[in-house]
């Protein structure tokens, strides 16, 4: 596997395109959707990056998805590498008034978040079935997979032994009171009080989410030079008649440990509110767009 060193650097809060060299248009309060002031939450970007095609060894529980009770050459997909800007990501400020002919709300898209270890035996039937669904719905949906909590950790010894834990699924896992795997998240919404998902109910809460508009839209503009493995670009998010602009860049280089593969990775976006946790919007793109 290509071995690359990530380096990242993103400027801290969301400044508007088409910033002046000396100054960029800001707000002094976050932007919030509506009219509820003060007393209206935030909406954050979250920008995270995850690889696919991770070949390393899975427990696993369940013959008719794979060799049992070790499965030596499993493919991890969807996995968290890290999250660009923090696990909780930006807020909002400033904004650009968009056109009169871009104001059209689009296909709100859903997120899971799979909870998931490479010691979990029941982890790769539920990765099985969020395959599935990503058949169905395709660009629909999209997925991350969290490796927290005691089935993600390495063992000392043996087949075991990778890491694929960062920070942020850390953080996630404790914040949102995950105690066992598999389980998922649906755009982090609270399904009769409950948010935590078990994988039995993926297909039918995922199923209640779609079909949704949202005047929320999320673009992605990037440039990535294979020569030197820089990677930078924009994240831009249009909000309630408004534009924000969030800039980003990751240098990649062939000399690091992590073994994270350019080819394979990939740009997760989204939007939440900051009150409910819950998702708006979330789109994807590659890393690398003229990968083999």
């Amino acid at each position: 596997m290509k071995r690359i060193l990530f380096f990242l650097s993103l400027v801290s809060g969301l400044f508007v395109s088409g910033c002046l060299l000396s100054s960029c248009d800001k707000i002094d309060e976050p932007y919030t959707r509506g009219t509820g002031g003060a007393n209206e939450t935030p909406y954050r970007l979250c920008i995270y990056l995850i690889e696919d095609s991770i070949v390393a060894p899975q427990k696993n529980n369940d013959p008719s998805v794979g060799p049992t009770p070790d499965w030596l050459d499993y493919v991890h997909n969807h996995l968290l590498r890290t999250s660009l800007n923090g696990t909780w990501g930006s807020i909002f400020t400033g904004g650009i008034d968009a056109e009169a002919d871009d104001t059209v709300k689009v296909t709100k898209k859903v997120l899971l978040e799979d909870f998931t270890g490479h010691l979990c035996i029941n982890c790769p039937s539920a990765a099985e079935k969020a395959k599935e669904l990503k058949t169905i719905y395709g660009e629909n949906l999209y997925i991350i997979a969290h490796h927290a909590g005691e089935f993600a950790e390495p063992q000392t010894s043996g087949n075991y032994t990778a890491d694929f834990r960062n920070p942020s699924s850390n953080e996630l896992y404790a914040e949102f009171g995950i105690t066992y795997n598999p389980v998922g998240l649906i755009n982090r919404h609270e399904f009769n009080s409950q948010r935590r998902v078990g994988a039995g109910q993926w297909a039918a809460k995922i199923g209640e989410m779609m079909n949704q508009k949202t005047d929320i839209k999320i673009t992605f503009s990037k440039n990535y030079q294979a020569l030197t493995g820089l990677l930078e670009g924009n994240v831009k998010v249009r909000i309630s008649g408004k534009w924000f602009t969030q800039p980003f860049s990751i240098f990649m280089n062939v000399y690091d440990t992590n073994n994270w593969n350019a080819n394979n990775c990939k740009l997760v976006a989204f939007v939440y509110e900051e009150s409910s946790r819950e998702i708006y919007q979330v789109e994807e793109t590659d890393v690398y767009s003229g990968k083999k």
